[in-house]
């Protein structure tokens, strides 16, 4: 089974939770796992779209109580992270 990181983006607004997620992807090795905790729906909905539009693979999503959690699996190999040229 693969590596799994976990992000709790609970409590955290948005649009500072998307750009936790995608940092904390960016730090996933290739093939292995993020388990991302947040509350709000329409910030899963939009954490689900980020990975839909990539070529990063939606593991799973559910509601555990009054939260969701999320899966993704790093299959991109390029970094989505934002560098800053010299």
């Amino acid at each position: 089974m693969a590596d799994i990181s976990k992000l709790n983006l609970i409590g955290i607004v948005s649009p500072f939770c998307l750009l936790e997620f995608k940092h904390a992807l960016a730090r996933v090795g290739h093939g292995q796992m993020l388990e991302v905790l947040i509350q709000d729906p329409d910030v899963a909905d939009d954490l689900v779209r980020l990975v839909d539009r990539s070529d990063d693979r939606l593991v799973e999503r559910k509601r555990i109580d009054h939260k969701f959690q999320i899966l993704v699996q790093r299959v991109s190999k390029k970094d989505i992270s934002v560098k800053e040229e010299a």
